[in-house]
């Protein structure tokens, strides 16, 4: 084509010449476009290698976990004061351990596994205010008391219950779904549903089958599963032997122990209102620099309509969720109760609101950007 020999180029020539070049351009930019591929693919093994470097126990880690259970008093976990809330992180690590033991049913389980995956558990819980290892172990303890001495479950469901219930918001960025979605979040592209759900999943799926579990601690999902629940308690009709009843009452338990803190006593449970609300409010800072309104829930100015949200959360989620499922039925209903009492009571006076350590604080941008963190 480009020596040509007899005549002159003419008209199909050209246009012939500039199909080619065409195919060659676009050859060329493929080829290119591969390479950063290539190239972003190694990067991304790169920082899979040094997350999984960091995220999981090191060798020391190890070995002075192996001395510390040796010597270790584990608490009674069953006692009706245990408080999860007053343990070291270092104890709360332990008891889990040793819970493990009490219920694992993998046989010829290697203990270096367990500490190993207790200890990168924890080490996958972000240090935010609520959603951290703290509220891991807590909720994990609530599922155990509930399911410990119940033969219904076999002692691989046990497991998975207590796996899930500490697996259950791993690497929580202190945020809700909405906001990653809405903030164009990272994680919001790669999920389109329940973003953190199936993230908390994927940080545990390499060594565990446990994502019904997981996913279903959404609170999009329990007010279906709740009314499928009682309209089979009403009519009689719930079936152990039935799998899909079963797996309904495991999903309804998941969201009773991720709201069991509200079951606890009055100082213990503001406490961890206070902490939870310190999210909220980091969350509604970030929102309003994005120019967004935040719900009231999350806006630090509108702490004054905390007790009414409370009052409405235990009447119409938490009493009804663990009175359901609580064999100390009576105990569980006078803890709630008093606090119901007690927010409603606040709620009623002129004024009357729960002072929260954060509420006050000026909105710094160095406070922003340590939250903005969170979401990558």
């Amino acid at each position: 084509m480009v020596n040509k020999l007899k005549g002159n180029f003419n008209k199909m020539d050209e246009e012939n010449f500039s199909t080619f070049a065409t195919y060659c351009g676009l050859a060329l930019d493929h080829a290119r476009l591969y390479e950063k591929i290539r190239k972003s693919e190694q990067k991304n093994k790169v920082a899979l290698e040094i997350l999984s470097y960091h995220n999981t126990s090191n060798n020391e880690e190890l070995e002075r976990t192996r001395e510390d259970i040796g010597k270790f008093k584990a608490p009674d976990v069953l006692e009706q004061s245990f408080s999860p809330y007053y343990l070291s992180d270092d104890h709360k690590l332990l008891t889990t351990i040793k819970v493990f033991e009490q219920i694992s049913g993998i046989p010829n389980l290697d203990n270096d596994d367990l500490y190993r995956f207790t200890l990168s558990v924890r080490k996958n819980y972000r240090r935010v205010p609520y959603h951290n290892w703290t509220h891991g172990f807590s909720v994990a303890h609530s599922l155990y008391v509930f399911i410990h001495d119940c033969d219904r479950f076999t002692k691989l469901e046990k497991l998975a219950f207590f796996v899930s219930g500490l697996c259950h918001d791993l690497d929580h960025r202190g945020t809700t779904n909405q906001f990653l979605i809405h903030s164009s979040a990272p994680l919001a592209a790669i999920y389109t549903t329940s973003p953190l759900e199936h993230h908390h999943y994927n940080q545990t799926v390499h060594i565990l089958q446990v994502s019904y579990f997981l996913l279903n601690k959404n609170l999009a999902l329990f007010f279906p599963n709740k009314a499928k629940l009682e309209n089979l308690l009403t009519s009689a009709t719930f079936d152990w032997n039935n799998s899909e009843h079963k797996l309904l009452l495991e999903a309804i338990s998941m969201t009773a122990a991720d709201l069991n803190s509200t079951a606890r006593p009055w100082m213990e449970a503001r406490e961890q209102v206070k902490e939870l609300f310190e999210e909220f409010y980091a969350q509604g800072d970030i929102e309003k620099e994005l120019g967004r309104k935040p719900i009231p829930l999350m806006d630090r100015e509108k702490v004054h309509e905390q007790p009414a949200s409370q009052v409405d959360f235990l009447t119409n989620i938490s009493i009804p969720t663990n009175l359901k499922l609580w064999t100390d039925k009576v105990e569980k209903e006078k803890k709630l109760r008093e606090k119901l009492d007690l927010m409603a009571t606040l709620k009623e006076e002129s004024g009357g609101h729960i002072t929260f350590r954060n509420h006050a604080k000026p909105v710094t941008r160095g406070r922003i950007e340590r939250t903005r963190s969170l979401l990558h």
